[in-house]
């Protein structure tokens, strides 16, 4: 019998990867969930969401368990849009202390909530982690549209504060897995430890392109060759 594992996230997770064609975002089965299924004898309900903050996926996730409470496991994967700006009012006052969508410890809180509504029903939660961000292209990509799109940097510092950043997001995410005694796949030291991640990313510098979809699917079989048990 097919164990049921829900997907709690944003798109990364969901399958969007830019077109490149016309440049726009687009919805793609680079990462093989019914493969997944497959290969390891279970059932995928994905309730990933593009632009989701991790606030929005604990609200899902609650009304979810409202009606299944059949669950195995749940993975939850957030924090890249969560650690993101609205970069036009950045850029509009590039001098003020603009905070991100959702704030470090905000997110931190939420997270272990999340595990602990999981637990409570004795349902397995499983963290991901982020996959890198290349900083140059996701700057171009934010201020391409931008008016006064160069005023970001102004608040940036430097560019690479861009990674500096979102690091912390997924750092955190390790934290919270090793405060709750929880597992976590670990995509992001799949990017890292390739040659040249950028390879694996889209034009946007933050979503996995097809390759590195291959490489996220790839990481979620090895893991749950020993962690689905």
């Amino acid at each position: 019998m097919k164990r049921n594992v829900a997907i709690f996230g944003d798109s990364i997770l969901r399958g969007v990867i830019i077109d490149e064609e016309n440049g726009k975002y687009k919805f793609s089965d680079h990462i093989d969930w019914e493969f997944i299924e497959d290969k390891l004898n279970i059932k995928i309900d994905n309730n990933a969401k593009m632009g989701a903050v991790i606030g929005y996926g604990k609200k899902k996730l609650e009304k979810y368990l409202d009606t299944h409470d059949d669950m195995f496991a749940v993975l939850i994967e957030f924090g890249g849009n969560d650690c993101d700006f609205n970069w036009q009012e950045v850029a509009n006052n590039p001098q003020y202390n603009h905070q991100p969508k959702t704030p470090l410890n905000e997110f931190k809180n939420t997270l272990i909530e999340m595990i602990d509504i999981l637990q409570q029903k004795n349902i397995k939660p499983v963290l991901m982690n982020l996959p890198p961000i290349h900083s140059k292209l996701y700057y171009d990509w934010i201020r391409r549209d931008i008016a006064n799109g160069d005023n970001i940097l102004e608040f940036l510092g430097d560019i690479e504060h861009i990674t500096r950043h979102q690091s912390r997001y997924s750092n955190v995410i390790a934290e919270v897995a090793n405060l709750k005694k929880v597992e976590l796949v670990d995509v992001r030291s799949a990017f890292l430890s390739t040659r040249s991640y950028l390879t694996y990313m889209c034009k946007d510098g933050i979503h996995p392109n097809q390759k590195g979809g291959q490489l996220v699917l790839d990481v979620f079989l090895e893991y749950y060759k020993v962690g689905i048990n």
